[in-house]
């Protein structure tokens, strides 16, 4: 009988370690979001894993994730991640070490701190757990922590979501971008998840097509006559007023954005343009997920 129990003992552990369990960022793992442009349009891009590999001893996932910038990934867009104990770190091929990005051993109340600049730790980005969830994905149960990002950084400032705000999921991420975004220095490239996949899951966001661009709805035309700009034409500042939180982008006549800031309700900033070049610039506005374009010319 002792024999019969040790046997059947050792069948159970066999099996229970050839049952794959669910993993942060398997082999399947695939991201699409919403890439924003300087039109109202906005593209899908597909983050997916490339292979496995070791670095530093340890069992990395090679990817195409994407950070920002150039100068945030030191002009690589090959990011290497590794789980561990419910968090998930980046491979810094500058300090040659790992840096946290996902920590999901804190609680309701707690914060951690991401330093995204490759090579740095300069830029300092804060995220604070506001509340914890639980959802039901595929019948699996996956946890959600809803938080407030904020970034302290010196020269740039960082984001994980939208107007400080992110919905970070178990497996999956930031449901805004994967990877945290620079703002000022350039555009942010991802608005928001439209599905993500792996061997257990699948999650999508809404019914949009993700393979295919989808044009944003223009805010009604009351809202347009709302955000006033002035003086315009100018030689030097303009003065911008809005009536509703929103994300304003300057961009050239190239499509480059030159300036990212935020606006609250019926706010008034004044940006100077004297170091631009004279021309047509266009003031995006993001209003929840409606986009307003207004032109500005600079004498």
């Amino acid at each position: 009988m002792k024999k019969l129990f040790l046997l059947l003992t050792c069948f159970f552990v066999v099996l229970l370690s050839q049952v794959k369990a669910q993993e942060w960022i398997s082999e399947h793992s695939e991201w699409t979001y919403w890439r924003s442009s300087f039109s109202p349009w906005l593209y899908p891009h597909t983050m997916y894993i490339l292979s496995d590999t070791i670095l530093a001893d340890r069992h990395c996932k090679k990817s195409n994730i994407e950070t920002s910038c150039p100068n945030a990934a030191n002009g690589n867009n090959i990011l290497f991640f590794h789980a561990s104990n419910d968090s998930i770190l980046f491979w810094d091929p500058i300090i040659e070490d790992f840096k946290l990005l996902y920590d999901f051993t804190k609680q309701e109340g707690e914060s951690y701190q991401i330093y995204p600049l490759i090579g740095s730790f300069s830029d300092t980005l804060i995220v604070f757990i506001d509340s914890i969830r639980i959802t039901n994905i595929d019948n699996k149960s996956i946890r959600v922590q809803y938080v407030t990002t904020e970034s302290i950084s010196q020269e740039n400032r960082w984001g994980l979501g939208f107007m400080g705000k992110a919905i970070v999921m178990e497996y999956i991420g930031s449901t805004t971008y994967f990877y945290p975004q620079e703002w000022g220095y350039c555009d942010m490239n991802f608005t928001e998840l439209c599905i993500f996949s792996d061997e257990n899951i699948i999650y999508k966001i809404d019914e949009k097509d993700c393979t295919k661009p989808y044009y944003l709805n223009i805010v009604e035309e009351y809202l347009y006559d709302l955000v006033s700009i002035y003086p315009n034409p100018t030689i030097d500042a303009i003065t911008i007023n809005a009536p509703a939180n929103c994300n304003v982008k300057i961009f050239n006549a190239l499509g480059v954005c030159m300036i990212f800031f935020q606006m609250g309700i019926n706010e008034q900033q004044t940006i100077s343009l004297a170091q631009f070049p004279k021309g047509i610039y266009i003031l995006q506005f993001q209003i929840a997920k409606s986009i307003l374009n207004k032109k500005v010319i600079k004498l």
